[in-house]
């Protein structure tokens, strides 16, 4: 049997695994706030989330400026390499050139994380700020 079939089967077994979990908690939880006799659906109240999508904008723009950063650093460190090949067409040299670029795709995720990271924390800095100001 392929290796490679292994996979999508952990995949998709991990991600059922996760699924029946939650259910499974939120199920329990319902059952205890039962037990104590509260309505598990008045237990907690919905209240509007102000800073939603000031952490969502923050998140999502320190992820492009990770992704922007990390285009930027790969750009400038990357090693091209060149190289020519003879090629005899119809009886004439020609020189084929082939330019490579190094791959660093482990920058990308870095850095998009650090910049998601980044932005999530100011975003959590203003809220705090705003919290003590009221």
């Amino acid at each position: 049997m392929d290796e490679e079939i292994f996979i999508p089967i952990i995949a998709m077994l991990s991600i059922c695994t996760t699924v029946f979990g939650l259910y499974y908690l939120r199920n329990r939880e319902n059952m205890a706030l039962i037990e104590k006799g509260m309505n598990p659906r008045n237990a907690t109240p919905e209240e509007p989330r102000r800073f939603s999508a000031l952490k969502y904008g923050l998140m999502f723009t320190g992820g492009g400026l990770g992704l922007a950063i990390a285009f930027l650093v790969e750009w400038s460190i990357a090693k091209v390499t060149v190289e020519k090949y003879p090629e005899t067409i119809n009886g004439q040299l020609f020189e084929r050139t082939f330019t490579n670029r190094e791959d660093f795709p482990q920058l990308y995720f870095a850095l998009i994380i650090l910049g998601a990271g980044i932005g999530l924390v100011s975003a959590y800095l203003i809220m705090r700020k705003d919290m003590k100001n009221k």
